[in-house]
């Protein structure tokens, strides 16, 4: 089986920060398997003035094989190639914003290098999953079966709210075009098939690779000091963030650290987060980094906002946190609400708090099973990407 990709994430933020979203961990396996003969994956379209801005790198690492204008085919893996296109374009990116990547998908230079590609690697027979929302005018010019990974909502995120007819719009144009649809949550099958008449919706939440976090890490340096127990975070700060939830449990338990790491998203929720004495921001962490930090926690929390800030996400650190043995407290939202029996679930502000104390006491010992690994996953995606074809 020949697959191509659409990532939702730019390739140079891959390789910069390592193997850590969804559709990159799902590039990745696919490319282990031995019933996938190649994965071609194309990148989202990038500006010489976002590599500049971004301190980017203008070449990605890995192999040139070909080569066609504006566009460079990269072998990256023994079985994965990625197609990069970069525009000439260097005021669009700026005014045109997000915008911007919707138009260049459409890019005739950028289509033509991906035939190109296929009759370089002689993929006469190929099934695309798509995994951005943005590549829906490429997806317009496909005569290959494609299958939509809708994993998180986009079209609910507060960053998107000026842009909701031209989201909403994309998403109409996918439901044309794929017709099978995969996501993370029920919410979203829900949403998606009230809105876009999708009818056929297949739920594939996140996974894990659980061998990675069950190895032992040393603690990193900036850990070293701090005072324990050390309550951690590890994610995004943005919007889904809960600082006045934070905020409560950071002033009801002083005697213990928060520590928080990850990328800083939103910054007008990172200032509403009290910077007591306890709390810790260490900053974004590649993903080897991170597993390290994952590991030197005591327990894991998500303080994340309930019902009207949700996007039908599936919160991947919650998996990643159980894999490396931690006692996780949550809340009822972000996929949590499904693995009640795994996690500490709070529904109030006095319960979270209650729960940071319980679940450094429990002596219970966490063991996933193998249904939660990226591997069983990328199976169940397989399968349905079969079906497709057929």
């Amino acid at each position: 089986m020949n697959i191509t990709c659409i990532p939702y994430n730019e390739w140079r933020k891959i390789e910069m920060e390592g193997v850590h979203t969804r559709d990159s961990h799902i590039i990745e396996h696919l490319g282990k398997r031995a019933d996938v003969d190649t994965v071609l994956v194309i990148n989202r379209p990038i500006s010489y003035t976002e590599i500049f801005l971004k301190r980017r790198s203008k070449k990605l690492k890995g192999k040139i094989v070909l080569r066609y204008k504006n566009a460079t085919l990269y072998q990256v893996a023994e079985k994965t190639f990625v197609l990069d296109y970069i525009s000439n374009d260097i005021l669009g990116p700026i005014i045109q914003k997000k915008t911007w990547f919707f138009q260049q998908f459409d890019a005739l230079c950028l289509f033509e290098a991906y035939k190109r590609s296929l009759d370089f690697l002689n993929l006469k027979q190929s099934i695309v999953i798509a995994q951005s929302v943005f590549a829906s005018k490429f997806v317009s010019k496909l005569t290959e079966p494609c299958v939509f990974d809708a994993w998180d909502n986009v079209l609910l995120f507060p960053s998107n709210s000026s842009m909701r007819d031209v989201f909403f719009q994309a998403y109409q144009s996918m439901a044309k075009m794929c017709p099978v649809w995969i996501t993370n949550s029920d919410e979203n099958i829900k949403y998606y098939k009230t809105h876009y008449n999708v009818e056929q919706c297949f739920l594939v939440k996140n996974g894990v690779d659980v061998d990675i976090f069950e190895k032992e890490y040393p603690m990193p340096h900036d850990l070293v000091g701090i005072p324990r127990p050390i309550i951690g975070f590890g994610g995004r700060i943005s919007h889904l963030v809960d600082f006045k939830l934070l905020n409560y449990l950071t002033e009801k338990h002083s005697e213990k650290s928060f520590v928080l790491i990850g990328e800083l998203l939103a910054k007008e929720v990172f200032e509403k987060i009290e910077q007591r004495k306890n709390v810790y921001y260490l900053g974004n962490k590649t993903y080897s980094e991170y597993i390290a930090y994952i590991k030197n926690f005591d327990i894991g929390i998500v303080p994340y906002v309930v019902q009207k800030l949700q996007h039908g996400g599936d919160s991947i650190k919650v998996y990643e946190y159980l894999a490396a043995g931690l006692k996780v407290v949550g809340v009822p939202a972000g996929g949590m609400q499904d693995l009640g029996e795994y996690i500490f679930l709070s529904k109030t502000s006095e319960e979270f708090s209650d729960n940071i104390d319980k679940a450094l006491s429990s002596k219970e010992t966490i063991c996933l099973s193998d249904f939660y690994t990226w591997n069983n996953k990328v199976n169940t995606i397989i399968n349905i990407l079969k079906s497709s074809i057929k």
